[in-house]
């Protein structure tokens, strides 16, 4: 039997899903000083929906796509209290992880075990393996570091920056808030060396991943045949 369904690959795209402005909130040089002037935000809604991207030794900051001009301009109001040269910019595109569809075999049933994700990942890294996804995919590792309310998104097999995305953990899952997307990941199994986990967007079963604590074993799995 094959459902059809979203599924998450490590990759970055431009997506102008749910939608057009954002805040341009600042650009900082020293990460420990940003980080603590975030904090300072009033509302822990606008803390948790920051996005900040690494270029050239500089910390930009920004906020997700927000749809109305009524809820950016909240947004707005909130980062000026900290960081007062914050402004508005529509914007049609964002990068955020991207979304594809495919075809999949069914999965497996999960197997019934009380799985704690803070207990298991709260400050801890770990480098995600793709079980069946694209050719491509399963060749990929992916380094996520998680911090006190970010994660730390590291795309291994290319130069490319990273990412910190703000993450809950909820029972035996991570949860990563994108774009008004709810990126879930669901802890199903503890083995020796890994943990299997299967992703969900928004309710929509996906791929199944791999959760290595050690970089070698994962890049193992990659180069398997």
């Amino acid at each position: 039997m094959k459902k059809t369904f979203l599924l998450f690959a490590f990759l970055f795209a431009a997506s102008d899903l749910f939608g057009a402005y954002k805040v341009k909130i600042a650009v900082y040089k020293d990460h420990a000083n940003l980080m603590a002037y975030i904090s300072k935000i009033p509302g822990e809604s606008y803390r948790k929906n920051i996005i900040i991207e690494k270029k050239n030794h500089l910390y930009y900051v920004s906020s997700r796509l927000y749809k109305s001009t009524n809820d950016v301009n909240k947004a707005l109001s909130a980062y000026k209290k900290v960081f007062p040269d914050a402004f508005i910019e529509e914007s049609a595109q964002e990068t955020v992880l991207a979304i594809s569809t495919e075809a999949v075999t069914q999965a497996p049933e999960p197997v019934e075990k009380a799985i704690d994700a803070k207990i298991l990942l709260e400050n801890k890294t770990v480098y995600i393996c793709n079980e069946n996804g694209s050719k491509k995919a399963q060749k990929e590792v992916i380094r996520l570091d998680f911090k006190k309310e970010y994660v730390l998104y590291s795309k291994l097999s290319k130069s490319v920056p990273p990412l910190e995305i703000p993450y809950t953990f909820d029972k035996d899952c991570v949860i990563l808030p994108m774009s008004g997307i709810d990126f879930k990941y669901k802890i199903y199994e503890e083995g020796n060396n890994f943990l299997s986990t299967k992703s969900f967007i928004n309710d929509k079963e996906g791929n199944h991943f791999r959760y290595y604590f050690d970089e070698d074993l994962a890049f193992k799995f990659t180069k398997r045949q």
